[in-house]
């Protein structure tokens, strides 16, 4: 495997008593774009800020394009890192046009070349033509695509987005969203970007890194961290999940719906983990199991049942077959694929 772009080994971060980063470890590969995600006070943005100079560590090592920029006895301030940062706020300069903000890593090429880069950082991020127009004229997403021009101009060997689409309304977040992740990709750089928002790190991550008070819960594809996540943590803070009680015996497990297929062989007593999404929810007269409250979410709405041992599981249904507050039911998880387990 090729060198990572960007590692860290066993980074540690404390503000007094309160540790920030507890032993982080990871890498990113070259045109790799990692997710970071977790809770307010997680210890994501601190993680950003140490890689890109803005803190020191107390622990640990971090290498960032080939060569050790922070560690025991090195420190490489923030400018001569190769790492480009949009932050959240954006920090545009008020007082320059958009090619001057873009420009300004770019001080120590020549004019000519200067001008160049600029041109194509715009025209890669879409804004050609409005060089020379200032950040008050411009719409939220436009500003924010200025931030990531300037970043990636001085073609760094990592771009790191702490929280860059927070300041924007929904519907223009996931729009700005797309455009910068396309951009990257096109761009062919390695990004680093940490978000509060657990659908966006689905959505734009090659790989999802999950930050729980200072430590990494687990690094993976989207698809894994969601289908077959490490811990009951990772399970419930990326989307919503039920737990069903039952005896782990090799590759199932026994629960009230019978015997489940599970993603890990195991014995003892277990918590079967259950989405929305996998289960059925038909009515029936002749059962026990009510629905107790039910959620509209356009597409599909969400009911809340209480089963026969008085357990309450969640399952989905089309807008156009909702069930009613109070109508008996049967359900059932769906057991195409294996669900994952935890130990109970």
């Amino acid at each position: 495997m090729p060198e990572p772009v960007l590692e860290l080994s066993g980074v540690g971060k404390q503000f007094g008593a309160v540790v920030a980063l507890d032993a982080v470890s990871l890498a990113v590969q070259r045109g790799e774009l990692l997710a970071v995600v977790g809770p307010s006070g997680c210890g994501k943005s601190t993680m950003l800020r140490a890689v890109a100079g803005l803190l020191a560590i107390d622990a640990g090592t971090i290498c960032a394009g080939g060569r050790e920029v922070a560690g025991p006895r090195t420190f490489v301030p923030p400018e001569r890192r190769d790492v480009g940062v949009v932050f959240q706020d954006l920090a545009l300069f008020p007082h320059l046009d958009v090619a001057d903000n873009v420009a300004f890593g770019l001080r120590r090429r020549a004019g000519g070349g200067r001008r160049k880069r600029v041109a194509e950082v715009l025209e890669l991020v879409g804004l050609a033509g409005l060089g020379q127009r200032f950040a008050h004229e411009l719409s939220g997403g436009e500003q924010q695509r200025v931030a990531l021009a300037r970043a990636l101009a001085p073609d760094p060997a990592v771009v790191l987005l702490d929280e860059p689409f927070s300041h924007l309304d929904r519907n223009l977040r996931t729009l700005v969203r797309e455009h910068t992740v396309d951009v990257l990709h096109a761009a062919g750089a390695t990004g680093v970007f940490v978000t509060h928002d657990q659908e966006e790190a689905l959505a734009a991550g090659d790989r999802v890194a999950v930050l729980r008070q200072g430590r990494i819960e687990q690094v993976a594809v989207p698809e894994e961290v969601f289908h077959s996540p490490a811990s009951r943590f990772v399970a419930t803070f990326l989307g919503e999940a039920d737990f069903l009680p039952g005896e782990h015996y090799g590759k199932h497990a026994h629960t009230l719906f019978g015997a489940l297929p599970v993603t890990a062989f195991g014995s003892g007593p277990c918590e079967v983990m259950v989405r929305p999404h996998e289960v059925s929810i038909e009515p029936d007269d002749a059962s026990s199991t009510v629905v107790t409250r039910t959620e509209f979410r356009g597409a599909l709405v969400l009911h809340h049942v209480r089963l026969a041992d008085g357990s309450t599981l969640r399952g989905v249904r089309p807008h156009t077959a909702p069930l009613a507050v109070g109508t008996h039911v049967i359900v059932h998880p769906l057991v195409d694929h294996p669900l994952a387990v935890f130990a109970a």
